[in-house]
């Protein structure tokens, strides 16, 4: 019964150069999404001036609402 069953054979052709070649597609795809979203921000502001300009002003409250936050932790301790 055991000279029945077949040997696995693990060729290396077989297994890391496909995997190889899926893991190099998937960090060129995650490079080049991050690229992706800086265009478009660039094209929106190119083209959308005014929704630019109030997003600029949105972040800028924000980050100054978290300062402030910040500054009161700090002066309760």
């Amino acid at each position: 019964e055991e000279q029945c069953l077949p040997e696995p054979k693990l060729l290396l052709f077989n297994s890391v150069f496909p995997l190889s070649i899926i893991l190099l597609i998937l960090i060129i795809m995650a490079l080049m999404a991050a690229k992706v979203s800086q265009l478009r921000l660039m094209v929106c502001e190119r083209f959308f001036t005014s929704a630019g300009n109030a997003r600029v002003e949105y972040l800028h409250r924000k980050i100054l609402q978290k300062r402030s936050r910040a500054r009161k932790k700090k002066s309760e301790i």
